[in-house]
C-alpha cells in the first residue's frame, strides 16, 4: 500500500491568511521544513528543542493530571507533590535551558 502526502494550502482569508501574506510565507500543512534536516544547522536544533520542551510539558501535564486525579478520589500517596515538585522543577530548567541559555548561533554553517 502506497501512501501519499496530501499538502493543503492554508485559505488567505482571515488573520492567519494576512500575516502569512505580510511575513510573504506559504503556509501549508502539515508544516515542511525547507530543507534537508542536518542537525548542524542551528534553526534546526532550535525548532527542535523547542518541540522536544513542548513534548516534555505535553509529558509532565498528562501524567500529572492524572496522578493527582487518582490522588483526589481515593488513593492518597504522600510523596506525590514532592514528585510533582521535583518534576516542574526539571521542566522549569529544561525551558530555561531552551528559551535562555542555549546558543543557536553558528556562523560557520553553510546550508547546502
Amino acid at each position: 500500500m502506497h501512501l501519499t502526502r496530501v499538502q493543503r494550502t492554508i485559505p488567505q482569508d482571515g488573520f492567519v491568511g494576512q500575516l502569512g501574506q505580510s511575513l510573504n510565507l506559504e503556509l501549508t500543512m502539515p508544516p515542511r521544513w525547507p530543507r534537508e534536516p542536518d542537525r548542524n544547522d542551528p534553526a534546526f536544533r532550535r525548532l527542535e528543542d523547542r518541540i522536544n520542551f513542548a513534548v516534555h510539558v505535553a509529558g509532565f501535564s498528562a501524567v500529572n493530571s492524572g496522578l493527582w486525579f487518582f490522588q483526589i478520589l481515593s488513593h492518597p500517596w504522600t510523596r506525590l507533590p514532592w514528585v510533582t515538585g521535583i518534576w516542574l522543577l526539571a521542566l522549569v530548567s529544561h525551558g530555561l535551558y531552551v528559551f535562555a541559555i542555549a546558543n543557536y548561533s553558528d556562523k560557520s554553517y553553510n546550508p547546502k
